[in-house]
């Protein structure tokens, strides 16, 4: 029988590390059993099977994937999208799509890696800042983006069974190796993966996060007449940042850091306890000592203000901020084109 694994998050756990590896080994995974259908990322696949976009082009996605699976020789098939798990109301729709797999007698898996709620929330709260959201204190980070994990797992064990979900711990299996972790989960061993080659999304130093912060928000005006949409004012500017990390790998003095108050983090931890311990108890023995801790370290959260920054990476960020060539390319455009289309795929 083909089993379909479905890796559905959470955002901030590895996912475009696990991502990259899918991709990139698609071949090398077929010789041990592994079947990638799609050489991208299953982003908009979750459109059509989430309910948020049942137009012909997703319908078409839909059905070429089902087709595919049914072609291939192989029993494992992988899918890995974080946006799978990004509503938990749209959940209600996908047995409308997985129930069809079931009923060609596959059998369904899903994979969720979870975080400790206060280091996700920070992790979430960077990645925003590296986006261009232009916000300069985690307290104005909407919390209510959090989704409750227990209702999560609920809501898939509910409809698709007790043994189809599979719960990791995303840190510690991120400390042995995460891409060995996640093909265990699909049955493999022995592919011989070189962890250190997919490191996706690592955390910038603070000098970076300031600058980059700061850069939102100088940018911002020029990004919102230069492209029509919002996601592609934030491909550009993730375009942007991602050349200026690279532009100064260098200032990589400050990585252990954090911005996120004590009472804030006390607030969160104690916001998810129940939903916590609920799934330490069906997951992981009643084991809380991932999730949550009462031993909170009472940490300065650091300040973005440029003005804490060190001189020198100052100086350098200014000389940066106005280097045309690094603007134009890495944002892909021509400082007189209309605006761009981004889209990828």
């Amino acid at each position: 029988m083909k089993t379909v694994y479905v890796h559905i998050g959470l955002h901030k756990t590895g996912t475009t590390t696990i991502q990259d590896y899918l991709i990139a080994n698609a071949e090398l995974l077929e010789t041990h059993g592994v079947f990638v259908p799609f050489k991208h990322r299953n982003h908009s696949l979750t459109f059509w099977v989430n309910g948020k976009q049942n137009n012909q082009k997703r319908q078409n996605q839909w059905t070429r994937l089902m087709r595919k699976i049914k072609r291939s020789e192989l029993n494992t098939v992988v899918l890995s999208s974080e946006f799978f798990s990004r509503d938990i109301s749209e959940i209600e729709n996908w047995h409308v799509n997985f129930d069809e797999l079931v009923a060609q007698g596959y059998n369904i898996k899903f994979i969720l890696y979870l975080r400790r709620s206060d280091r996700r929330f920070e992790s979430l709260f960077i990645e925003a800042i590296k986006g261009g959201n232009g916000l300069k204190d985690i307290r104005d980070f909407p919390y209510e983006r959090f989704i409750d994990n227990w209702a999560l797992c609920q809501k898939i064990v509910s409809k698709f069974g007790d043994d189809s979900l599979i719960v990791r711990k995303f840190e510690e299996d991120a400390k042995q190796g995460l891409l060995n972790s996640f093909m265990q989960c699909l049955g493999v061993t022995n592919v011989g993966i070189d962890e250190a080659k997919y490191q996706a999304n690592t955390k910038p130093s603070l000098d970076q996060l300031r600058a980059i912060q700061y850069a939102g928000e100088l940018y911002g005006r020029l990004v919102s007449k230069m492209f029509n949409t919002q996601r592609q004012r934030r491909k550009a500017i993730k375009r942007w940042t991602k050349s200026f990390i690279a532009s100064t790998e260098h200032w990589n003095d400050q990585k252990s850091y954090t911005l996120l108050p004590f009472d804030v983090a006390n607030l969160i931890l104690a916001d998810q306890y129940e939903s916590n311990k609920k799934i330490a108890t069906t997951f992981f023995g009643g084991d809380m000592t991932y999730l949550h801790t009462e031993d909170l370290a009472q940490n300065k959260a650091e300040s973005l203000s440029i003005d804490n920054m060190k001189s020198e990476h100052l100086f350098e960020a200014l000389e940066l901020f106005n280097n045309v060539e690094l603007i134009t390319e890495s944002m892909n455009i021509e400082p007189s084109s209309p605006a761009h289309d981004l889209e990828s795929d």
